[in-house]
Order: C-alpha cells, then sequence, then structure tokens
C-alpha cells in the first residue's frame, strides 16, 4: 500500500459507520415526527376525553328523545283512533241543538216536526258518542282510564238530560197554550246541551293531543245542581217537572 493512502478494510468500516449513522438519524427522524404528530399531552387527552363524553351524551340524548318522541307519538295515534269517532258524533250534537233551536223559533206544526226530529237526533249522537267513549274507557289504562270513564259519564248525563228535559218536555201540537214557555226553555236547555258538549269536546282534544285531563263541569240539569267534577265524574239526579226525580247514571 502507497504512504498515506487507506486500506480497503479501514475504508470499508468507516462506509459502514456512516450507513449506520444515516440509519439511526432517519429512524430517529422518523420516531421524533411521529412524536411530535400524535403526541398528547395531559391537558390534550382530557380535553379529547371531555368532547369524547360531550358527543356520547348528546348522542344518548337523540336516541333517548327519539323513543320518548315515537312514545308521546304512538300514544296520541293510539288515543287519536279510539276518540276520533266519538268526536264526530259530539259534533254532529251540537249541529242539531243549533238547528233545533232554529226550528222552535216558528210555531208552526211543520216546525214543531222538525226541531223534534232534531232533538232525537242530539240524543241519537249523544249515545252513539257515549258508546264509543266507553269502547276507549276499557281500552285505557291507569288514570287515562278513570279520565275517561268520568268523560264517559259526562255525555251519559246530557244525553239523559236531553231525554228529561227536552224530548220530555217538547209540545204535543203547535197550538198548545203554553207554547211559548215551553219552548223558551227548549231553546235554552238545548243552548246549555250544546255549550257542554263543546266543553267535552275541548277536552277530548286536549287529552288526545297533550293527554292532559280536564272533565268540563255540567250543570246538571234545570235544577242547577252540579253533576260533579274530575275527582268522581258526573252524579246527583236530573231535577224534573212533575212529579220528583229520575236518578243520573254516574258511569258508563
Amino acid at each position: 500500500m502507497a504512504p498515506g493512502g487507506i486500506s480497503p478494510e479501514v475504508a470499508t468500516a468507516v462506509l459502514d459507520f456512516i450507513t449506520y449513522g444515516m440509519f439511526a438519524a432517519g429512524a430517529m427522524a422518523v420516531y421524533f415526527g411521529f412524536r411530535f404528530l400524535f403526541y398528547e399531552s395531559d391537558e390534550d387527552r382530557s380535553a379529547r376525553d371531555a368532547a369524547g363524553d360531550e358527543l356520547r351524551g348528546k348522542v344518548k340524548t337523540a336516541v333517548t328523545d327519539h323513543k320518548e318522541r315515537k312514545k308521546l307519538e304512538e300514544g296520541v295515534s293510539k288515543r287519536k283512533h279510539l276518540l276520533e269517532p266519538a268526536k264526530g258524533f259530539l259534533i254532529r250534537a251540537m249541529q242539531h241543538c243549533d238547528n233545533g233551536r232554529d226550528e222552535f223559533e216558528v210555531q208552526s206544526d211543520r216546525a214543531l216536526r222538525r226541531g223534534r226530529d232534531h232533538v232525537q237526533q242530539v240524543h241519537h249522537n249523544l249515545n252513539s258518542a257515549r258508546r264509543v267513549m266507553r269502547t276507549a274507557w276499557h281500552h285505557a289504562r291507569g288514570e287515562q282510564r278513570e279520565y275517561l270513564h268520568q268523560l264517559t259519564a259526562a255525555v251519559e248525563a246530557l244525553r239523559n238530560r236531553t231525554h228529561t228535559d227536552v224530548i220530555g218536555h217538547i209540545p204535543r201540537n203547535h197550538t198548545d197554550p203554553h207554547w211559548h214557555m215551553t219552548i223558551t226553555q227548549i231553546r235554552h236547555d238545548l243552548q246549555e246541551i250544546e255549550r257542554e258538549i263543546a266543553a267535552i269536546i275541548q277536552s277530548i282534544d286536549q287529552f288526545i293531543d297533550a293527554d292532559s285531563r280536564s272533565v268540563p263541569p255540567s250543570t246538571g240539569g234545570r235544577g242547577g245542581a252540579p253533576s260533579g267534577g274530575p275527582s268522581g265524574g258526573p252524579s246527583g239526579a236530573v231535577p224534573l217537572r212533575g212529579s220528583g226525580t229520575r236518578p243520573r247514571v254516574g258511569s258508563p
């Protein structure tokens, strides 16, 4: 070997050292690069965990809200299915109350017949509404059952009142000497019955939409005695003109 030259063994060793050094430097660069990109401090980790908890809470709340909303919608649909037909009968009863009052304004044989027909339809539709509501009452549970029991009893009380206070006192003919006094009272009774039917319809709507319960009070017939309320449903007796009283049914 010439003086000042480097032997092949030394050159190879130097090259190997340089190669290993470059490899180690590359490995360190990769390590610190990943550490820089993915390393989390305790503060970052806590923030990430808090964000994750918040997201999981929102998802859980959304799922719970969806289930509750679906449950409420199913309840509304069920109550509507059971009670909408009763509302239809009650609305028709109100219309016949109004039409009957109009007919009785005229003192004629034709008006008397038509007025009597309207009053009969009031009674018929109230009876049909009572049957539908009784079915809904039997399908209900707990507080809903008790509430529908009271509403059904309120409808039945109006049906009975229509029979005793109105139908039972319609004059036989338009020449009745007490026509004006009797018809004035009948028209007043029909107006009160119509108002009470409207209150029952409102209670049904509230019950269907929000399951809120408020049974409307009843005037209890011509005697003015109350016929019950939210705690026990209609009860008592309907005063009759003439002889005594006729018991009012307090439950379906």
